[in-house]
């Protein structure tokens, strides 16, 4: 009975083109995200492998492999009233074990853009840009979903 149930779910979720939450194997090395602006849905590319993120903390911070290059791709809206606008801007890195890192999407001039910053305490802010570069491929995105 156990199978068959986790087999539907499967199924289910290959048909609606989900993806899978991530969810770090036991030992894997982690660092952690928080976005500071609101994305209702966000996504992480490792190995060309997509999985959403869910289960933020408490302190609103998610958790991400660490110590290989991953692309993260947000789903941002916006709407001031008379116009919405929409994006799913996405950039790589590789985030280095044990340290949190922030994004923030914003839109400029009709564009949209990812601002990654990590916590630095030797910076006067205590936070530094975090370089990324344009996001590796990932399967699923390739497919326009």
């Amino acid at each position: 009975m156990k199978i068959n149930i986790m087999a539907c779910a499967l199924a289910a979720l290959i048909a609606t083109g989900c993806s899978a939450p991530y969810e770090p194997k036991q030992g894997e090395e982690t660092a952690r995200i928080k976005p500071l602006t609101s994305h209702p849905y966000h996504t992480i590319c490792k190995n060309e492998q997509e999985n959403e993120l869910i289960g933020k903390s408490e302190d609103g911070f998610y958790t991400i492999p660490a110590g290989e290059r991953i692309s993260l791709k947000f789903k941002y809206y916006e709407t001031n009233g008379v116009a919405s606008y929409s994006c799913w801007p996405s950039l790589s890195f590789v985030p280095k074990s044990g340290i949190d890192y922030y994004s923030s999407v914003k839109l400029r001039g009709g564009a949209c853009y990812i601002e990654l910053l990590k916590r630095d305490d030797s910076s006067e802010v205590g936070l530094s840009n975090e370089k990324t570069v344009k996001p590796m491929t990932c399967k699923k995105w390739n497919t326009g979903n």
